[in-house]
C-alpha cells in the first residue's frame, strides 16, 4: 500500500462526502448518514490537525473491503496514521444490528493489519473499542480466504 498524501484540514473537509460504497441510502445529515457520524467527523478533524496530529488523512465511506464471496463491508471512516497504517472506524449509537456486528468482526479477521475501532456515544460521551481478530469466536464467511486482500474504493489493502 502506498503512503497516503498529507492533507490539510481544509482538504479533509472537502473529501468528507467521498464514497466508494454506493450503499444506496440517500438520507443524510450535512453529507453524513447520521448526526453521530457528523459529530465523530468533527472529533476526527481535531485529531487530524496540530503538531501532534494522530492522522494524516481521513475519508468518509471511501473504502470498501471485500471480506467474502459477495460480502463487502464499508466502515464509516478510514484514517491513515503518519506511519501509513490504516484505522477503520464504525460509529454506532445505542442500536447495533447483528449483521453489522458480524461484518465488523469478519473484516477484523480478514484484514488483521487494519486497526478496527467501534465508536459509540453514550451519556458519558464517546468510547472506542478496538476490535481484534479472534476476540470473539466466529466463522469467517465462506470464500473470505480466497478473496483476502481485495478492496474496493480508493485504497488497496492486503489482509
Amino acid at each position: 500500500m502506498g503512503r497516503p498524501v498529507r492533507l490539510k484540514r481544509s482538504d479533509l473537509r472537502r473529501i468528507h462526502g467521498a464514497s466508494g460504497s454506493g450503499r444506496g441510502k440517500s438520507a443524510t445529515v450535512n453529507g453524513f448518514r447520521s448526526s453521530l457520524e457528523r459529530e465523530w467527523w468533527v472529533v476526527l478533524l481535531a485529531r487530524s490537525s496540530g503538531c501532534q496530529r494522530e492522522f494524516d488523512a481521513v475519508v468518509y465511506e471511501g473504502v470498501t473491503f471485500k471480506i467474502g464471496d459477495r460480502l463487502r463491508y464499508t466502515p464509516d471512516f478510514v484514517a491513515w496514521r503518519p506511519d501509513g497504517s490504516m484505522v477503520a472506524f464504525e460509529v454506532k449509537g445505542g442500536f447495533f444490528r447483528e449483521d453489522s456486528r458480524a461484518k465488523l468482526l469478519a473484516a477484523a479477521q480478514v484484514f488483521s493489519r487494519v486497526t478496527w475501532v467501534l465508536v459509540r456515544k453514550g451519556k458519558a460521551g464517546w468510547s472506542e473499542e478496538i476490535i481484534r481478530p479472534g476476540t470473539i469466536m466466529m466463522e469467517v464467511p465462506h470464500g473470505a480466504e480466497e478473496n483476502k486482500g481485495e478492496v474496493q474504493g480508493n485504497q488497496a489493502v492486503d489482509g
